[in-house]
């Protein structure tokens, strides 16, 4: 039975049953609609007026993957090699969880979300021309993440495993439990996961002079194995009613992520007669850990069954980061005769600290249309270093030319209004 033929049979139930009442129709000929179960699914894409929102859970293609993979096959959206993020073909692009920006690095940020299963993920916002109450960095277009909250009623939970090979093996796991009894739900979310990668990278260069005479020759192997093993991810929060009209709710998350990179490289200097002139070998090994805990406290309130409502939202986020380098690079003669020799070392210290805290209301107004005020203070410290240092005689001696340091605080306060009509 389809939706018009249960609309009509539940009008004809409702005449019958007021004409019989009157003592219009003979009570005994009144007809009882049946039992009818109407169910839907929600579409993989959705179409509104400011975004376009995607359903992680709709597509089968997205069961076991991660939320990079989900994203490459987003429409709009394009991750290069080098993990930057695009939407259609505007870099920049802030990438928000649950609303909130990652303060990551791309690459951070492509690892981070590269080793989230996709389960944890129920919806994908695309926002080509954000509204105004989104960060003025996010001109480029936003991405929002939304995790999941169960809505069942009782304890209850789900596990999501996956484990694929192509050259090495990676494996994504996500638990999520939920407790939910009257007006309080708590809900964890837990993910781990490993995962390797590498480039093969062949390159050759011909350099030439004004005349186009052939100068040098200039020829490259590297190879590149990346690993993200042991990451992990946590989320622990909380929802209660105070009221019909009045939430409250509190999330706690975190995670934890390694990163290692080793890069051998092997390059050829050539004469314009093809003949090796020098030999470069270089060995890179970089190590990174990226921590993060972050929590979220707000209230919400509904005047109404119309729209207008209020909510206040504080944020407060930690990031610290310690990463570690060493590159090894050798010289040889064509004969392959050892040269010279230069191992430099260098340390990454990073440390970001950011508290937030902001208002939105929502105000319906007629004719479908409605209007939007919100303010915002943040604040956020910075601190970035860059040490480096040359070994020598297994002595590390400073580097002060390439040593680096950066401090940096903004507080910004901003204030917004927004009159939409669909």
């Amino acid at each position: 039975m389809n939706a018009q033929e249960v609309t009509k049979n539940a009008e004809k139930v409702v005449a019958d049953s007021t004409a019989a009442k009157k003592g219009l129709m003979n009570p005994d000929s009144v007809h009882q609609l049946k039992e009818v179960v109407v169910s839907s699914k929600k579409p993989l894409y959705e179409v509104k007026i400011d975004k376009t929102v995607i359903n992680v859970d709709a597509s089968p293609s997205n069961a076991g993957s991660n939320v990079i993979e989900v994203l490459e096959k987003a429409p709009g959206v394009s991750v290069d090699k080098d993990g930057n993020i695009s939407l259609k073909n505007k870099q920049s692009v802030l990438v928000m969880i649950d609303g909130r920006p990652t303060y990551l690095t791309p690459t951070d940020l492509y690892n981070y979300l590269k080793s989230t299963p996709s389960a944890s993920i129920d919806q994908i916002e695309l926002m080509t021309n954000p509204p105004a109450k989104f960060d003025a960095s996010g001109n480029a277009g936003v991405i929002n993440i939304k995790t999941k909250k169960n809505k069942t009623m009782g304890f209850n939970g789900t596990y999501n495993g996956s484990m694929g090979k192509g050259e090495y093996y990676r494996n994504n796991n996500s638990l999520n439990l939920n407790y939910r009894k009257n007006k309080l739900n708590v809900f964890t979310n837990l993910g781990y996961s490993n995962w390797k990668g590498f480039n093969d990278l062949n390159i050759s260069r011909k350099y030439f002079d004004g005349n186009n005479k052939l100068q040098a020759i200039f020829d490259q192997n590297s190879y590149s194995k990346n690993e993200n093993n042991n990451y992990l991810n946590g989320k622990l929060g909380f929802d209660y009613a105070m009221s019909n009209k009045t939430n409250i709710g509190a999330v706690l998350n975190g995670f934890n992520n390694p990163d290692k990179t080793k890069n051998s490289n092997i390059s050829y200097l050539k004469n314009s007669f093809n003949i090796v002139d020098s030999i470069v070998k270089s060995v890179n090994d970089m190590s990174d850990i990226w921590k993060n805990i972050s929590s979220n406290f707000y209230i919400q309130h509904k005047f109404d069954s119309l729209g207008k409502e209020i909510s206040i939202d504080i944020d407060a986020s930690k990031f610290n980061s310690n990463g570690n380098s060493n590159f090894d690079n050798q010289m040889y003669n064509a004969d392959n005769s050892f040269r010279s020799k230069n191992i430099l070392i260098g340390r990454f210290p990073i440390d970001i600290k950011i508290l937030s805290i902001k208002s939105d209301y929502t105000h319906p107004l007629k004719n479908k249309a409605k209007l939007e005020l919100g303010v915002k203070s943040s604040y956020v410290k910075t601190s970035n270093e860059a040490k480096f240092y040359s070994l020598v005689n297994t002595i590390e001696m400073a580097d002060y030319k390439k040593t680096n340091s950066f401090n940096y605080q903004e507080n910004i306060n901003a204030g917004y209004k927004i009159l939409v009509k669909k």
